[in-house]
This record gives structure tokens, C-alpha cells and sequence, in this order.
């Protein structure tokens, strides 16, 4: 029982600090760690944000947006203006001329206030109303990609579209040269040739095919063979090293007398040369020379 509490007690501390870092990871997320400095902006439209929505300094998350409110002005004015309050890091240097822009970095983003950092060194009091841009709506974007598309179509691709157009029509000039009627007969005969190289090439398959068939009935009957005999071959073999055994044993003796034989040849050699009549008179012998 006390390991069951033990590790009820281990999961529930577990589950505790996850909670206490999501937490921490969020409020570090939306700049509400620590001390923060407030920055007023307005928009016309403030479609897309609301209380909670991300800060960022040129792409790096500072703050989020603590409150929307509208401005309330003549009854009779065209443009209705809205103010929201931006909670941003304290100390964090904006130059004062930095500008506000309500942008989405895709289609599918959510929304966000990215503020582009200015040249200025002076930096921008907290409270003080800070420079903004209108949001640019989906239509200008979408219409501005299209006209970048269209002037790399025509700048770009154009060059190489009419090289490939150029490849096509040249290539459908030689196959309708190839194909006209005075080639008629020369392509029915081409047709006909690789026709017969075809039936030609199967029937060789067949027979490299009826070969190689024959070749595995006759690898297994010396297969068999070779099993049936075994014995009678292991017996000659056994017999074949014995005799390549004596006649190892043999070959110092027989290498003797060949070498013996060698050199009685070339002794006899050597006294033909000097003296051709020997092989009819004979050698003579000390004491014959002596009278």
C-alpha cells in the first residue's frame, strides 16, 4: 500500500511540474515574465487580432497585444480608428521611428504585429504612440504574387519556352520527313525486319531454353552416377595417391641417375668432339700408348 501511495504521489509531483513549466513556457512566450512597458498603436482594421495576440521585434516574439478598443471621434467621420495597447519587455529599445505592421508570414499564419526596427537612436518613451503601417489585404497579396509570377514568365522562362517550342517543331519536322510517302516502303520494310528480329530472338530464347534443360538432366545424372559409385571413385583416388606417394618417394633416385646419365653423355660429347675416330677405334688405354 505504501508503494501504490509512493508512486501516486511520484506522478501527481510528475504532473505538477509539467503544468508549472507550461506555464512558464507560455507566460516567457507572451512577454509577461518580468517587467513590461506598454506602446499604443493604431490601425482602421484590426481584423484578425485580438487581446492575446503574439509581438514580435523583426520576427523575435517581445510581447502581445493587452487590449483593443476603438476610438471614439465625430459622428459624421469617415474613418473609424482603433487603439490597442502593446505589452512588450521592459528595457526593450525600440527606435522611435520603428513602424507596427500587422502581418502573417503564410496563407494559414495566425495574425501577428511584427514592428520594424528603424535607423533612429533614440528610442521610444513607453506609452508614446508608436508608428504603424494598414494591414495589406489577401487580395493585394495574392494579386501582387501574380504580377511577380507573370514578370518572371516573360523575363525568365520566355527564352527558354521558345527554345523548347523551337526542339518540338524540329523534331515533328524529322519524324513527318521520316513518315512521308516516299519513306513508306523503307519503314514497312523496317517494320518487317525488327518483325522477324523478334520471332528469330524468341525462337533463340527457346532453344538457349531447351539447352539449358538438357544441361540440368545431364549435371544430374553425373550427379547420380557419381552417387552410385562413390566408393569405386573414393578406392581409385586412395589408389591414385598412393602411387603419387611412391613416386615421390622414387623421384630423388631417379633424379640421380638422370643426373649420372647427363653427365656420362656429356663426357662422351666432349671426346667425340675432340677426337671423331674414337667411336671406331675404341679408346685406348695407358699402357697401349707406351711400347
Amino acid at each position: 500500500m505504501r508503494d501504490e501511495s509512493r508512486n501516486y504521489a511520484l506522478v501527481g509531483v510528475f504532473v505538477v511540474a509539467m503544468v508549472v513549466a507550461l506555464i512558464v513556457w507560455l507566460a516567457v512566450l507572451s512577454g509577461r515574465t518580468g517587467g513590461t512597458d506598454d506602446y499604443r498603436i493604431r490601425y482602421e482594421s484590426v481584423l484578425g487580432l485580438s487581446p492575446g495576440t503574439q509581438v514580435y521585434y523583426q520576427g523575435y516574439p517581445i510581447g502581445m497585444i493587452e487590449t483593443i478598443e476603438p476610438i471614439m471621434g465625430p459622428a459624421d467621420a469617415e474613418d473609424k480608428l482603433f487603439e490597442l495597447v502593446a505589452r512588450v519587455r521592459r528595457g526593450w529599445f525600440i527606435p522611435e521611428d520603428s513602424i507596427a505592421e500587422i502581418t502573417a508570414s503564410g496563407l494559414l499564419s495566425a495574425v501577428v504585429i511584427n514592428i520594424e526596427g528603424g535607423d533612429s537612436r533614440e528610442a521610444l518613451r513607453p506609452g508614446s504612440l508608436m508608428k504603424s503601417v494598414e494591414p495589406t489585404s489577401l487580395m493585394t497579396v495574392v494579386t501582387d504574387a501574380a504580377t511577380e509570377l507573370s514578370e518572371f514568365m516573360v523575363g525568365d522562362l520566355r527564352p527558354q519556352l521558345e527554345l523548347l517550342v523551337e526542339n518540338i517543331d524540329n523534331a515533328i519536322g524529322r519524324v513527318a520527313q521520316f513518315v512521308a510517302p516516299e519513306n513508306a516502303e523503307n519503314v514497312a520494310m523496317i517494320l518487317s525486319n525488327l518483325g522477324e528480329v523478334s520471332s528469330n530472338t524468341q525462337q533463340l530464347m527457346l532453344g538457349i531454353e531447351s539447352t539449358r534443360a538438357g544441361l540440368d538432366r545431364v549435371v544430374a545424372r553425373i550427379d547420380a552416377v557419381l552417387e552410385a559409385n562413390d566408393d569405386d571413385i573414393r578406392a581409385m583416388v586412395s589408389d591414385l595417391q598412393q602411387a603419387i606417394e611412391a613416386l615421390a618417394r622414387r623421384s630423388e633416385a631417379i633424379a640421380a641417375n638422370l643426373e649420372d646419365a647427363t653427365r656420362n653423355a656429356n663426357e662422351f660429347s666432349r671426346q667425340l668432339r675432340a677426337n671423331p675416330g674414337v667411336i671406331l677405334r675404341g679408346r685406348k688405354t695407358g699402357d697401349e700408348g707406351v711400347r
